[in-house]
């Protein structure tokens, strides 16, 4: 299910990029003063990123990620909730993917009448919970029936854990459209993810998103 996921959210990605790029607004400058009059403003949007490697030389549960987000900003502070599917990696037997969903909050530095539109800075921390998923091959469970046939299925593990996400974005917005980049942490404390028993990780990457402004 979760693949299948990924094909609508790149689709949507693809195109408000080319709505941003392409359609615009006619009227730019009278579109920002009427989202900056009415106090306001609603975002949805498609992201894909990359996190690194929580712990180098190991199979990494992160890697290439795409995802949503939907939020508001009120005269400059910002309230949202955002979710990230991370593809993963495999080495061997082994494979790992991860979730990432929960709310973000943050502050937003605005510019206006840049080329047409408004460029903000928003630091900001997002607060949620990853679900880290592993399947390991090597492991199975043998059934053996009457006629002396046996069937395998390999072994798949969830283990979830509290995330908080430090960042910070820079985000073009011109009429109904908006484009943004984030760069930023994931720190996952006190995960108990092994036999080494409780742990902390802290990746970095970024994110770029394109969306819509209501």
């Amino acid at each position: 299910m979760r693949n299948a996921l990924r094909h609508p959210l790149l689709s949507l990605l693809a195109a408000g990029f080319a709505s941003f790029v392409f359609l615009g607004d006619a009227r730019p400058s009278d579109a920002e003063a009427r989202f900056e009059e009415r106090g306001y403003e609603i975002e949805l949007g498609a992201k894909a990123g990359f996190l690194s490697a929580p712990t180098p030389g190991y199979v990494s549960p992160f890697g290439l990620g795409f995802g949503g987000r939907l939020g508001a900003s009120f005269s400059g502070v910002y309230v949202g909730v955002s979710v990230v599917d991370f593809l993963g990696g495999s080495d061997g037997s082994i494979a790992e993917s991860a979730i990432l969903y929960g709310g973000e909050i943050g502050y937003g530095f605005r510019i206006h009448d840049v080329g047409g539109g408004s460029f903000t800075i928003r630091p900001q921390v997002g607060v949620g919970v990853v679900a880290i998923q592993r399947t390991d091959s090597s492991k199975v469970d043998v059934i053996t029936t009457a006629s002396g046939r046996s069937a395998t299925s390999g072994q798949t593990t969830t283990v979830s854990n509290l995330y908080v996400e430090p960042g910070l974005t820079f985000m073009y917005s011109n009429g109904g459209h908006y484009f943004a980049l984030n760069a930023g942490a994931t720190v996952v404390p006190g995960l108990s993810y092994d036999a080494n028993g409780a742990q902390t990780w802290i990746t970095y990457g970024g994110r770029a998103e394109v969306g819509f402004r209501f």
